[in-house]
């Protein structure tokens, strides 16, 4: 079975293409494949974590991309399966 071992960063609203939030004193995660570019989308916690190699695998919310944008960013993979 699955074990959960924490929570990941969300951006506020999960509205940003970017993954940083200016309100919060960390301003965001660093992306562990190249810490001078940005982790990407909302759900960036998620491929974070998992490029950093915290964790297998990871949940995210995908509306525009918010889960497969950030992976390709950390340089994992993302998915977002099919309605119906």
């Amino acid at each position: 079975g699955a074990m959960g071992v924490g929570a990941t960063w969300l951006d506020e609203l999960a509205f940003d293409a970017e993954g940083q939030n200016p309100h919060h004193p960390s301003r965001g995660p660093k992306n562990p494949a190249a810490a001078s570019l940005i982790p990407g989308g909302s759900s960036c916690g998620s491929a974070v974590a998992v490029a950093a190699g915290l964790c297998d695998l990871a949940l995210g919310v995908d509306t525009c991309g918010s889960v497969r944008v950030p992976a390709a960013c950390c340089g994992v993979y993302g998915m977002k399966p099919t309605f119906g």
